[in-house]
């Protein structure tokens, strides 16, 4: 989050990179979703809009299905950073996004997330 936040996003992805591999491999799904939606930040950050709804959709299922809810601190820097994806897209495409990420597995989220490419 530091390196996005001093716009190293090079630096930002590639933590997020081995973090969110890490993660995986001990199966740690409350680092998963902060790190889906870091992800999703970053995506933001870098005009990656699409990409970064897709990836906040999928936070939004993992949660739910884990049943952890976002701190009030989380949730204002969460919701700027959805605001931030949100006004680079039109209404219909940020919520086809948004749904395209809700529908996927954790497994397809992760895959997704860890491709690095925009969409």
């Amino acid at each position: 989050e530091l390196a996005r936040l001093e716009n190293n996003y090079a630096a930002a992805h590639s933590y997020l990179l081995e973090a969110l591999s890490l993660e995986k491999e001990i199966n740690d799904r409350r680092a998963i979703v902060c790190s889906f939606e870091e992800f999703a930040a970053l995506g933001a950050a870098q005009g990656q809009a699409k990409r970064s709804a897709i990836l906040f959709g999928a936070a939004e299922t993992l949660r739910t299905a884990i049943h952890v809810v976002l701190l009030p601190i989380e949730r204002v820097e969460v919701e700027k950073n959805i605001a931030a994806a949100r006004a680079q897209l039109d209404e219909t495409t940020f919520n086809a996004a948004w749904a395209e990420g809700r529908a996927m597995s954790m497994e397809q989220a992760i895959e997704f997330a860890l491709q690095g490419t925009d969409q």
